[in-house]
């Protein structure tokens, strides 16, 4: 008898077995195949990804300390939303709680940009502090976070004993099917 079909697996050099499915349309054939276990890798390498993670938010929160340093504000002085200069003579009482706030009138501009005030209303100046807690809190928590994963020796083979298995074991071969019309 003489083959109908001729399959090629490009890139397989064994084929394990082949087993067709009850109504012989469908041949399914484990191969060798190559595959990557992310678990296995990311485990082994967890400290160099985060601490790569780590370093590109430190970089970000210092490029946000330099704009807030940069940008000095006065505190409690109206200031402009656009470009931080100082209204303190253009809008005084904008930034002032209850009865005490007067918005500035119609048509008054920023000398330094030019942004319609009365529309784009003046922020209250904070000082450095208070601009940059968020920013310093969030870096804070993750630093303590990486840095606790070596205090507490998080495992970094994924046959350790202490390694969370979340990966199912990690076969060299795979299944493929092929269908025979």
């Amino acid at each position: 008898m003489e083959p109908t079909h001729h399959v090629a697996f490009p890139g397989v050099q064994f084929v394990w077995t082949v087993d067709f499915s009850p109504d012989g349309r469908v041949a399914y054939c484990l191969v060798d195949g190559s595959g990557v276990d992310l678990w296995a890798a990311g485990v082994s390498r967890w400290p160099q990804v985060l601490g790569g993670l780590l370093g590109v938010l430190l970089l970000v929160y210092a490029l946000i300390v330099l704009r807030v340093r940069r940008r000095h504000q006065v505190k409690g002085e109206p200031h402009c939303r656009r470009c931080n200069y100082n209204l303190v003579s253009h809008a005084p009482d904008s930034v002032k709680k209850g009865a005490a706030r007067r918005l500035p009138a119609a048509g008054t501009l920023c000398p330094e940009c030019g942004v319609d005030v009365s529309k784009r209303l003046p922020r209250k100046g904070r000082s450095f502090v208070r601009r940059v807690w968020v920013a310093t809190t969030f870096f804070l928590l993750c630093a303590a976070g990486y840095l606790s994963m070596f205090v507490l020796g998080v495992p970094r083979a994924v046959n350790s004993p202490d390694a969370p298995q979340l990966w199912s074991t990690f076969q060299h071969s795979g299944i493929r099917s092929l269908e025979f019309t």
